[in-house]
């Protein structure tokens, strides 16, 4: 545990979303008897703490936490980096400091996987588009959007959740999300 926000030395989660985002990835389903495990329930974690309370930050908090990654990723064994964080686009990927900052991990070998946002609308509840976050906007990581079950058990009525961000990318227009999932 790495607090870039407050410097505290105990790990703490006074927001709850990196509890829950750990959850879905490294849960061991002790409570439903297995049934609800994560994804990787076998995995280690490394909690780099950049948001407050509140669920805001910096991305100069964002930026060191992916350095202290890159610099400590043999020593940690680090082989992916889960950013449930973003920051809007205001330059090209090829130009913003977080995006390249991600591209210096993925150099590495480590797969950086980043929510793509909860942007899927605009103010009037409509379908917005060129709505990716950064750094989920680069090629180079994996931009993770959500998906909807419609309330059905088959996939055929699957859509992208209506809250989800969605592309083109704004400013380099690429297709993203990589993928959804509920």
């Amino acid at each position: 545990f790495v607090d870039f926000v407050n410097g505290r030395a105990l790990p703490y989660d006074d927001n709850g979303h990196g509890s829950h985002v750990a959850g879905i990835i490294l849960g061991n389903g002790n409570d439903s008897y297995g049934e609800k495990s994560g994804m990787a329930p076998d995995a280690s974690l490394i909690a780099l703490k950049v948001l407050d309370a509140r669920g805001q930050g910096t991305i100069s908090n964002i930026i060191a936490a992916l350095g202290w990654g890159a610099v400590n990723a043999k020593t940690y064994n680090i082989r992916v980096v889960n950013m449930s964080v973003g920051a809007g686009v205001h330059e090209s990927y090829w130009t913003d400091p977080l995006t390249l900052a991600t591209k210096r991990l993925t150099e590495m070998g480590i797969t950086v996987v980043v929510a793509a946002g909860n942007m899927g609308k605009n103010a009037a509840g409509l379908k917005q588009f060129g709505a990716i976050n950064a750094p989920a906007n680069a090629p180079w990581v994996l931009a993770v959007g959500a998906s909807s079950t419609n309330g059905t058990l088959t996939r055929k009525d699957d859509t992208l959740a209506s809250f989800s961000s969605r592309g083109p990318t704004f400013k380099d227009f690429d297709a993203k999300p990589d993928l959804v999932a509920p």
